[in-house]
């Protein structure tokens, strides 16, 4: 009787863990909802994807806009240099020595006053 009494516990306590599995099966498990729960939650702290896209959109305008300004910036440089006569067109660039240097300087130094520190080239 013991025995019949254990083994009736067991099948109704089998029947109804099948009808809760049933019941869950049908309505969706709790661990479904709360994947759910946790993917509205996410989408309720970011923002939706055309938000983003909008976010992303201004972004690159602003960018272009920047680069734009930058590339009038490098192009009035490159006409300033073509039209000023500054370009260096290959050449390498001339190095003075110290004695060009000097005499640089003198000839300012001395301009106007009718004396020169330097020799010209006819000799005098």
């Amino acid at each position: 009787m013991i025995m019949d009494n254990e083994e009736e516990q067991k099948e109704t306590e089998g029947k109804a863990a099948e009808e809760a599995k049933a019941k869950a099966a049908s309505q969706g498990t709790d661990d479904a909802k709360d994947r759910n729960a946790t993917k509205d939650e996410d989408t309720s702290k970011t923002p939706s994807m055309i938000n983003g896209a909008v976010l992303a959109a201004d972004e690159l305008k602003k960018q272009n806009d920047r680069k734009e300004a930058l590339l009038d910036r490098e192009e009035q440089l490159a006409a300033h240099k073509a039209l000023g006569g500054t370009t260096e067109a290959g050449q390498a660039k001339k190095v003075e020595t110290e004695d060009e240097k000097w005499a640089k300087g003198a000839k300012e130094r001395y301009a106007g006053t009718g004396m020169s520190p330097v020799e010209d080239d006819d000799g005098k």
